[in-house]
């Protein structure tokens, strides 16, 4: 199977397709949630409970040609059941006196949560880190269901 023409659940492989999304917390603040999705173009992270200019204001997203990389971390106490991914990224940003763009450091950190012990939590978290490199490395996503996805490689074969 062609790789452009990858198929995503029943309908054909989009760049804007929502490859996952789920609801998480940014580290270090516990509100609001965001909802992050994952594209083969960007990571999008939109907060829920704002008025529609203070979601489109607060909204974060990064497109992979500024993501350069992400990890998976463990909380500093012994007791923190919680996984964090912590997303790097260098956006273009607009000069506020100029036209012209600069880039600086951004990160952003996911609370993996939802599990009950961490190493759940982990294993979640690197799911999603291996997605994101996927990505990184321009290996197209054709699916996923539930917290696995399948690669899809250049012959059209899983990884």
């Amino acid at each position: 199977m062609d790789e452009e023409r990858a198929i995503w659940g029943h309908s054909y492989y989009h760049p804007n397709s929502a490859i996952a999304q789920q609801i998480f917390t940014l580290h270090p603040k516990p509100k609001p949630l965001y909802t992050v999705t994952v594209t083969a173009a960007c990571v999008t992270c939109v907060p829920e409970g704002f008025s529609p200019y203070e979601t489109e204001r607060r909204t974060l997203q990064y497109g992979f040609r500024d993501i350069i990389g992400c990890d998976c971390l463990k909380g500093k106490d012994d007791t923190d059941t919680c996984a964090y991914l912590v997303i790097y990224a260098y956006p273009h940003r607009k000069k506020l006196t100029s036209r012209k763009t600069s880039r600086r450091r951004e990160t952003v950190t996911l609370t993996f949560d939802h599990k009950g012990t961490y190493a759940e939590n982990q294993a979640a978290a690197n799911a999603w880190r291996v997605m994101i490199k996927a990505l990184l490395e321009g290996i197209h996503l054709r699916n996923i269901s539930g917290e696995s996805c399948v690669l899809v490689g250049e012959g059209g074969g899983s990884l």
